[in-house]
């Protein structure tokens, strides 16, 4: 016999499931699972952290919002290295209940014109609202600066203006001193988060400040190439590869003509590019940043050192 599919694409309440047609019975049964207490979706439906926001904002009361990593991953935004996938973090206005449920954690605030906002077709912390809580939690100087660098990249100015406006009504809360180091470290045009952690390990170094993203120029105005940090005065840049650039077409496309191995021959590119400027290009990788901090230290200072930095 077969089964009419079940109209549980996205979680529903339990009573609205049975307005959809579905009983009780198959609500208990194997076809539907239950998500959170009391909201339920098709067994067929792959689980993710947006499907259970979805589900836990059916149980939300008015005014809550979803918060904390939940709100910076649902937007993209950086986690500390190794996070695991978040849990589901809503947040209710002050003197609110606050949200019990196993797969929720719950928390009460005061919440400040622009807090919560709708979006993704949620509702969530603001960025800048997120970025305090996430202080507050305990987040370190690094994660916070690299939060910061992506809501700078995706907002530019506006979004440094959010976020310094939030931290001044943060006085006197728990992180703030933390957001405020992490304000006066951040920085536009970071790619990725990896970046802002190198940048922010040769700035403890005590090395020069460099340029983030700036275009070096061949001698018609022609962009050479961006490198993620630079010394101009001196000719000198780094930048960060990530796995992506470690990445091989199979041979068999290559000569087939179906791929091209573009982003190596790119990076191949560049570096010769940037030599013939009288650039020297020094290549970071995870295992540099992270597994030997000292000696990558040491090759920057040497090559600043050697294009004439005084270092």
């Amino acid at each position: 016999m077969r089964r009419d599919p079940l109209p549980l694409g996205l979680p529903v309440t339990a009573a609205r499931a049975v307005e959809l047609g579905v009983t009780e019975k198959v609500l208990r049964g194997p076809r539907v699972r239950r998500v959170l207490r009391g909201v339920y979706v098709a067994a067929s439906v792959p689980d993710s952290l947006r499907l259970r926001c979805e589900a836990a904002g059916l149980v939300m009361p008015p005014g809550a919002a979803l918060s904390h990593e939940t709100a910076a991953a649902l937007r993209g935004l950086p986690l500390p290295l190794g996070h695991d996938e978040p849990a589901v973090h809503v947040t209710v206005g002050e003197g609110q209940a606050r949200v019990r449920a196993p797969g929720i954690v719950g928390h009460e605030a005061r919440w400040l014109d622009g807090d919560v906002v709708p979006d993704q077709g949620l509702v969530l912390t603001s960025m800048a609202r997120t970025w305090c809580d996430l202080a507050a939690a305990g987040w370190r100087r690094d994660d916070l600066v690299a939060y910061a660098d992506a809501v700078l990249r995706r907002d530019g100015t506006a979004g440094l203006a959010s976020l310094s406006g939030r931290v001044d009504a943060w006085a006197g809360q728990r992180g703030v001193r933390g957001l405020r180091e992490a304000l006066g470290l951040c920085a536009f045009r970071v790619d990725s988060a990896m970046e802002t952690r190198l940048r922010l390990a040769l700035h403890d170094a005590g090395l020069p400040p460099p340029e983030v993203n700036e275009p070096v120029r061949e001698e018609f105005g022609l962009v050479v190439h961006r490198p993620d940090l630079s010394w101009r005065r001196w000719r000198y840049a780094v930048d960060y590869d990530g796995a992506h650039h470690l990445e091989f077409d199979d041979p068999a496309d290559v000569v087939a003509g179906r791929r091209v191995d573009w982003r190596r021959r790119h990076d191949i590119s560049r570096q010769e590019q940037l030599r013939e400027l009288g650039w020297t290009l020094t290549v970071v990788t995870a295992y540099d940043l992270l597994r030997q901090p000292d000696r990558l230290i040491a090759r920057v200072r040497q090559q600043l050192r050697a294009h004439g930095a005084p270092v």
